[in-house]
């Protein structure tokens, strides 16, 4: 697939309108103004449902055990058509707390997008894909697909979903790559690297090489929410580890399969506690995108989902999202980011930061980018 799409669509008349919106959404984050492009965000991200049927111990699900969560809620295909009509995304993420394909109205959501020439994508565990769910499904697919792999072998697949699936799961992955023209959809596989899957790294290389997708793989070091959840390996289980990977890696003789040693190499060493992240560097999602819930409420992005008021800029109840987008509390948060990204709390403990996009796009701020008081 195209990347390019993204910015100017897939038809020529898309250009123009698209490359208006990249170029002031751009700008605006490279400058670093606390109020962000009138043109609204090009990346969507909605967290359509609170379902989910996998008991994964890093989602920030097993800190959330409020109404939220309990209820079960969904977003109504009312309520998106409404907020793809008033922000004209050029993305839209389909992803959230939940699984998606427990979301019935998850075709209605991707044809609509389909319709308007809008990127769609989303994250599966892959475990309802089959039977009506996979004819409904093919009929009206994302753009990019990413299978949810956090265990290559049913042990560690088992410790991770705490479910009993991972045979389903992957003959259903499998018959999806049967059926799905590649053609149209990028298939991606994600693996959160974490203490419970930490040696599966030949199973996991034999499974994404038969399915043809090691390009196409990201390994993930865990976010571990600042809990005592068990998804973080000891340094001794570290050390351990880093020593037969570099012996493996030392002695391969295969290219793509050292290139994706190497890849888990990195992401074990980069796989720390929340409190050992201290970042600073500049983040622009709140710039480029915005993340909204089945309740309304919106955030600056989706790892800030439901972490408490001070990440809540609004609801599409209560406001249109254009005067949330460069309300007050948005600004202020902007502001903030750029100013002292240390004084927030969730922001400094992620990973997130964007500097090498600053060095490709920042000529667009013409040297006035308040993000070098941070450099």
């Amino acid at each position: 697939m195209n990347k390019l799409n993204l910015l100017f669509g897939r038809k020529p008349l898309d250009f123009i309108p698209r490359f208006g919106k990249s170029f002031s959404v751009v700008r605006s984050m490279v400058l670093g103004l606390t109020r962000a492009s009138p043109r609204l965000p090009i990346l969507l991200q909605i967290n359509a449902t609170s379902k989910c049927n996998f008991n994964c111990p890093m989602c920030l699900r097993q800190q959330l055990r409020g109404p939220a969560i309990k209820s079960a809620t969904e977003m109504s295909f009312k309520f998106f058509k409404n907020l793809v009509d008033e922000i004209k995304p050029l993305h839209v993420a389909l992803d959230g707390l939940g699984e998606p394909l427990m979301f019935n109205e998850l075709p209605k959501f991707i044809e609509l997008c389909r319709d308007r020439g809008i990127i769609t994508s989303l994250h599966s565990n892959m475990l309802l894909m089959s039977g009506d769910k996979l004819k409904s499904f093919l009929k009206c697919v994302p753009n990019i697909l990413t299978f949810s792999f956090h265990g290559a072998t049913p042990e560690s697949f088992w410790s991770v979903t705490q479910t009993d699936s991972f045979n389903v799961c992957v003959e259903n992955f499998e018959n999806l790559l049967y059926n799905i023209d590649r053609r149209k959809t990028q298939l991606r596989i994600k693996c959160a690297l974490q203490t419970k899957n930490l040696q599966d790294y030949g199973k996991m290389f034999e499974c994404v090489k038969k399915w043809g997708l090691l390009g196409n793989c990201f390994i993930t070091p865990v976010y571990d929410y600042g809990s005592k959840n068990g998804v973080l390996p000891t340094p001794l289980d570290k050390k351990r580890v880093l020593g037969s990977l570099e012996e493996e890696i030392a002695n391969c003789d295969e290219a793509n399969k050292k290139e994706f040693l190497v890849k888990w190499r990195n992401a074990l060493l980069n796989l720390k506690s929340v409190k050992e992240i201290q970042e600073t560097g500049p983040c622009f999602l709140p710039w480029v995108s915005t993340s909204v819930s089945f309740q309304g409420d919106v955030f600056p992005c989706c790892h800030l989902l439901e972490r408490g008021k001070e990440y809540v800029m609004g609801n599409i109840n209560n406001s249109k999202f254009s005067d949330i987008w460069n309300g007050p509390k948005y600004s202020e948060f902007r502001e903030r980011l750029t100013d002292n990204r240390n004084g927030l709390e969730a922001c400094k403990a992620c990973t997130t930061v964007d500097w090498a996009m600053l060095k490709n796009y920042g000529f667009l701020a013409f040297g006035q980018s308040r993000w070098k008081q941070q450099k």
